[in-house]
């Protein structure tokens, strides 16, 4: 292998020296090493985000937990809306029929005013008549 190295380093022009030559060795061999070591610190960063995304899928499901008890929470807020609604209706039938009953307290008081004055007329002329005034 040294001599395919030789061979090509001569071909380009680089004249290398057997010590230069060991160190560059050397110092591939490094790089290899820190290219082995960055991998393994990739796949633990991988493993790790892996374990992050298993905490976020159980997050997600608590979250859809409280999703579908906020949609339950929703529900019963339509129930009491058209509770309401309907209690505004009732409501709404009472005012009208107050209404209504307000009306024949004011015919009813018409007529009792009109019944105090043919009593208090009939009165004045018993005493009247009684009296003999007339």
């Amino acid at each position: 292998m040294r001599t395919a190295l030789a061979r090509k380093q001569e071909s380009k022009g680089y004249n290398m020296e057997p010590a230069e030559e060991r160190q560059l060795l050397t110092q591939v061999g490094e790089l290899r090493a820190d290219v082995r070591h960055l991998q393994s610190d990739v796949t633990d960063i991988k493993a790790r985000f892996d374990k992050v995304d298993i905490k976020f899928e159980k997050v997600d499901e608590r979250f859809d937990k409280v999703d579908a008890r906020f949609e339950k929470v929703d529900e019963r807020f339509n129930k009491v809306d058209e509770r309401l609604d309907k209690m505004r209706d009732s409501i709404d039938g009472v005012k009208e029929s107050i209404s209504g009953v307000k009306e024949l307290i004011v015919s009813a008081k018409l007529w009792a005013y009109g019944l105090y004055v043919g009593l208090a007329a009939s009165l004045l002329y018993i005493i009247a008549k009684s009296a003999k005034w007339v």
